[in-house]
């Protein structure tokens, strides 16, 4: 059974001039990787963050601590906990076989 996931992403996402285009592809990453739930609270793999990015961990903290300035985002580092403030309308998931939603 496949779990699949539908982001309403605001459209002005890649108009947001204070970030990056880099920024805004982990940010994206962020929005839209498997861990996603509806809670939109999740533990953020670094090893599986930096194949699926191709970023480094260097590179990934540096956007995060960004995109929590920002408030899009808060992330607990103990935990290693991301949750996103900013960025999603609305999350519909659906586990199925044929991986439609």
């Amino acid at each position: 059974m496949s779990k699949c996931i539908a982001v309403d992403i605001d459209i002005a996402f890649w108009s947001d001039k204070d970030l990056t285009i880099d920024e805004r592809y982990f940010y994206l990453y962020l929005l839209t990787n498997s861990e996603m739930n509806p809670s939109k609270t999740y533990e953020l793999s670094f090893e599986k963050a930096k194949k699926e990015s191709d970023m480094n961990s260097e590179q990934i903290l540096k956007v995060i601590d960004k995109l929590v300035a920002q408030e899009k985002i808060t992330y607990n580092p103990l935990k290693k906990e991301i949750h996103i403030l900013k960025g999603i309308n609305d999350i519909l998931m659906e586990d199925n076989d044929n991986g439609e939603i």
